[in-house]
């Protein structure tokens, strides 16, 4: 009969250690499982996981940036000039981006081992078209809002741009007496007086808005104003610019004819004999003792004319848009008005026209017009001018959509 050895006692402590190096190794044996696993699926990606390189579209944006604030800072650059560029060209930066990147995958292309390029620039690439699409549209808005902001040019000062003046030399050139004088400024007040020599002479003061003295210069000289004599044409001519004013004061013949054609400014002309003709896009023109034939022109505009409707209209809106307002006539001749819309309110002509009459026959001011148009009180306005002298002398087909209430009588 045989005798099997001794049991050894039961010790939970000896089998929960011998448990738990088991357990161990069968983690340890799957991890090795799960890491070969994973390197064979990135063999099979690619180049998805494969080592990872800088590209140089982010430091070369970093340095244009810094290149352009130091300018800047330095006063050789001025930040209005460029945000005007680079709301204008904004998109050349995407497209020069979207070039050195395409160069560096052609690049890695060639590589005998694929590589990932870094693309943490392309956060800061968004900000730079976000920025670009800001800029943009507040170029296009720039110019309506800078024609009504009014008539001082503060929109400069009030963005922090300094004002530079300069009295730029007196011009004397000798014209015939009879001369046709053409005088053309997009910016600034005009005075016109006359003499009996048979020169022009023509004084300038620019007025500037830049970042430095060396910015404000160049701009001054670019607008000064220049006179051409050929024959018995004379043309004084300054160029146009948003960043600065001229303001003339003029001296002709006192028979020469002169034609003005001011875009922003007053216009004042006294003495004339030779005649004046006028066109104002904004500004007031005020003219005395002219003793030729004078046409002045008015740039029209989209305005409520509700100051010169009549109390019986029944037009929907008493918004309009003039295309041009004329005067015609001379002193002791017969006045006429041209007013060319796309249509117009009850009585909105004749009360036109009696509120020009008060101006014209000096008993209110110039900006009195203005400021009627702005109150939009029919009260404030001039008498309605007698129904005989009103005609109709042409009507446009095809030159856009009429407005409704076309009633004027």
């Amino acid at each position: 009969m045989s005798t099997q050895p001794p049991i050894p006692p039961y010790d939970p402590r000896t089998q929960w250690k011998a448990y738990r190096e088991q357990q161990r190794a069968a983690w340890r044996a799957q991890r090795e499982a799960w890491k070969a696993q994973r390197h064979v699926w990135k063999a099979g990606m690619g180049g998805y996981y494969a080592p990872r390189v800088p590209s140089v579209v982010g430091p070369i944006i970093l340095i244009a940036i810094g290149v352009v604030g130091l300018m800047v800072y330095t006063g050789h650059l001025a930040m209005s000039t460029v945000g005007q560029w680079y709301g204008r060209w904004w998109p050349l930066l995407l497209i020069a981006a979207g070039l050195a990147m395409l160069a560096e995958w052609m690049l890695d292309l060639r590589r005998e081992m694929p590589v990932r390029r870094r693309n943490g620039f392309i956060g800061v690439l968004i900000l730079l078209a976000v920025i670009g699409l800001g800029l943009s549209g507040w170029n296009h808005v720039w110019g309506p809002m800078h024609m009504q902001f009014g008539d001082d040019d503060n929109f400069f000062n009030f963005f922090g741009l300094p004002e530079h003046n300069f009295d730029q030399p007196v011009q004397t050139v000798q014209i015939p007496a009879n001369a046709s004088v053409q005088i053309e400024i997009p910016r600034g007040d005009v005075s016109i007086t006359t003499s009996d020599s048979p020169n022009i002479e023509v004084q300038a003061r620019v007025t500037a808005y830049a970042n430095s003295d060396d910015e404000a210069k160049k701009i001054a000289d670019g607008v000064t104003p220049h006179v051409t004599v050929s024959g018995n044409a004379v043309l004084v001519r300054s160029d146009a610019n948003d960043k600065s004013r001229v303001n003339l004061t003029i001296t002709v013949p006192k028979t020469a004819h002169t034609t003005v054609n001011a875009g922003r400014g007053d216009i004042t002309a006294a003495g004339l004999s030779g005649g004046l003709n006028v066109t104002a896009g904004r500004g007031d023109v005020h003219v005395n003792a002219i003793e030729g034939p004078v046409v002045v022109r008015f740039n029209g505009g989209h305005h409520d004319f509700s100051a010169f409707r009549a109390a019986d209209c029944q037009a929907a809106t008493s918004v309009r848009d003039i295309k041009k307002l004329e005067v015609l006539g001379a002193p002791g001749d017969e006045v006429q008005f041209v007013v060319e819309g796309t249509a117009f309110l009850k009585h909105m002509v004749r009360n036109l026209v009696g509120t020009l009459m008060e101006v014209g026959r000096g008993r209110r001011p110039v900006t009195w017009v203005r400021e009627v148009l702005e109150s939009r009180d029919r009260t404030r306005a001039g008498q309605t001018a007698p129904p005989q002298g009103l005609c109709l002398e042409e009507v446009f087909y095809g030159e856009g959509p009429r407005e409704d209430g076309g009633d004027d009588d």
